[in-house]
């Protein structure tokens, strides 16, 4: 990576040598060393995000979480991975009452698709991680 000052006298050369035209791979090197724009960083999503709730109830195809507000249901697909005790699962083994956490991802129609969920027996209250690490 070339340092400010080598960047600034390539620039000054090209410009009094091509008259105000900067090569196309000083370009390019700008551009490299450049990072994300501002309109690149405000549109980049993550694909996946986290979710976690209690079962209200379950089948094939989805599951749905009680809320407090009403109900939360997210899809299950043919590449959802779901696990009970770190073994694999199919979708009609988790029941009203499991707690399940994982992580969600949002299909072209704007569904959320479970990508990997973990479902078991709702974690107590202060066996957090960190409640762990403080110990």
């Amino acid at each position: 990576m070339k340092s400010p000052i080598v960047r600034i006298l390539a620039t000054a050369i090209s410009v009094l040598l091509l008259g105000g035209q900067a090569s196309a791979a000083e370009k390019t090197l700008a551009a490299s060393t450049s990072g994300p724009s501002s309109t690149e960083t405000r549109t980049a999503h993550r694909s996946t995000y986290p979710f976690r709730g209690e079962v209200e109830s379950a089948d094939a195809s989805s599951i749905v979480l009680a809320k407090k507000d009403g109900t939360r249901k997210v899809a299950v697909s043919a590449d959802s991975l779901i696990e009970r005790d770190g073994k694999p699962i199919p979708a009609t083994e988790v029941k009203p009452g499991d707690y399940v956490r994982g992580l969600v991802r949002k299909n072209d129609a704007g569904s959320e698709v479970l990508v990997k969920a973990s479902a078991g027996a709702k974690p107590e209250k202060g066996t957090s991680r960190k409640a762990k690490k403080s110990a």
